[in-house]
């Protein structure tokens, strides 16, 4: 098995990446499963922050770094021993399934989008674009529900992948495909047909009427309710506009993102910016938002029990309280 069998499906998580994964999928050249994730582990082996382990991630790394000195394997040797065995795993699920290509959509691989590229060179890359205020509202509607402590979970999603993967895009423009979710569920079969070009595979129109019977372990739940791309969904995010507390965090979250990054992604920020404005946000939630939405890094195994102990005991005090007054 080549680089040129491996496709790379990136974006922001919730940005519709199960229903084109569900899609391509479809094709009789392509086989995907449910999310790998195969690949962080061991290129977060070589940085010293972004993902932690039971053990220190940071003497993990020290130790890696002593271990290569001392056997004379450089960075370099380590991401070709890395393609190596991880195009051995794609090709033993590939040979299982018949298919030419193997379609590994993660996407939180926009942390390692350079990496891959810099291990797979020959690889193709699909990056999926989304609104980031749709992004937002189906973070929060999916996962964040109404506990809203838990955003924070959530941080570098919605914070950090914009940067990364327009980076990503920018230096990587002639070697990759980007898509934008508005224009698959709008013009699925220009957008299909387009894709397909780019992987030089057959255009197949019947795949559009994509196959929702897989359960997937990870990714998107909903999509098997339907049968094709609807273009109803592209403005959905606007109907959760009615709770106060979500027209805050879109208000605070444009202004996070800002102008150039907004458009950077192909979205007119004006255009969000005034719809948002309609419902006439205000600063009531900002220290909440500040407080969920700034931590940059991966929450660590220790920050998530210590925030867990915490909420668990304000919650048994509550209820002691209420008992007490009772």
């Amino acid at each position: 098995m080549s680089d040129e069998q491996i496709i790379f499906l990136i974006s922001q998580p919730r940005s519709g990446s199960t229903l084109l994964q569900a899609i391509l999928g479809s094709h009789p050249d392509i086989y995907t499963c449910t999310e790998p994730w195969l690949a962080l582990p061991f290129i977060y082996a070589l940085k010293e922050e972004g993902s932690e382990f039971e053990c220190n991630g940071k003497w993990m790394k020290f130790a890696i770094n002593a271990f290569f000195e001392e056997s004379g394997i450089d960075d370099e040797f380590y991401y070709s021993a890395l393609n190596s065995f991880l195009t051995v795993l794609y090709h033993k699920t590939l040979s299982n399934s018949g298919k030419r290509f193997f379609l590994d959509k993660t996407p939180r691989y926009y942390e390692i989008a350079s990496d891959l590229i810099n291990i797979f060179p020959d690889a193709k890359f699909i990056i999926l674009f989304r609104h980031p205020l749709a992004v937002l509202n189906s973070i929060i509607k999916t996962w964040v529900k109404k506990d809203i402590d838990i955003l924070f979970c959530y941080s570098r999603d919605l914070l950090i992948a914009p940067t990364k993967l327009t980076n990503f895009v920018s230096a990587h423009h002639k070697n990759i495909c980007l898509v934008k979710y508005e224009t698959l569920v709008s013009s699925p079969k220009t957008e299909i047909k387009r894709i397909c070009e780019y992987l030089d595979i057959e255009y197949i129109e019947e795949i559009i009427n994509y196959k929702s019977n897989t359960d997937w372990f990870f990714g998107d739940k909903n999509f098997k309710d339907m049968k094709v791309p609807d273009d109803k969904l592209i403005d959905s995010w606007k109907d959760q506009l009615v709770d106060k507390r979500i027209v805050n965090f879109n208000h605070y979250y444009l202004r996070e993102l800002g102008e150039e990054m907004f458009e950077s992604l192909g979205y007119e920020f004006s255009s969000a910016f005034d719809h948002v404005n309609k419902f006439n946000p205000n600063e009531y939630d900002f220290q909440t938002w500040k407080t969920l939405l700034h931590d940059y890094h991966i929450v660590s195994l220790d920050e998530q029990r210590f925030r867990v102990r915490k909420k668990i005991q304000s919650n048994f005090l509550k209820t002691l309280y209420k008992k007490l007054m009772s």
